[in-house]
């Protein structure tokens, strides 16, 4: 078992990981759609409506979900350029220096998510 795990390579390594850091996330898009629904909802309201107060509250926490969820697909993206030149790499010097890169990002993106 030991044999098949080491030649199954780099990349297959990080797929746990992937699948939990992915599975709770919102793309960007959908928050988006979301924050402008609330912009409609909030400019049709006079300016002593009760409910502005909540809708604003609402939108400023989509803000900063959309914030986060930009920051992640740029890890994210930074992370699969790093992957793809961790494995092209055949010097070993350069290719630990790419995946302590990778491991530094991967932690960094988790702690963005639990932002």
């Amino acid at each position: 078992i030991a044999n098949a795990v080491a030649g199954m390579g780099m990349a297959a390594q990080w797929e746990p990981w992937k699948a939990a850091a992915v599975a709770a996330w919102t793309p960007v898009g959908e928050v988006t759609v979301q924050a402008e629904s609330l912009q409609k909802q909030l400019d049709a309201l006079p300016a002593d409506d009760p409910q502005r107060a909540e809708l604003q509250a609402q939108l400023d926490a989509l803000n900063e979900q959309l914030a986060q969820a930009t920051q992640r697909e740029k890890l994210q993206k930074e992370i699969a350029r790093l992957e793809k030149q961790a494995r092209a790499e055949r010097q070993p010097k350069k290719k630990f220096e790419l995946v302590n890169k990778l491991r530094r990002l991967q932690k960094l993106i988790l702690s963005v998510k639990e932002g």
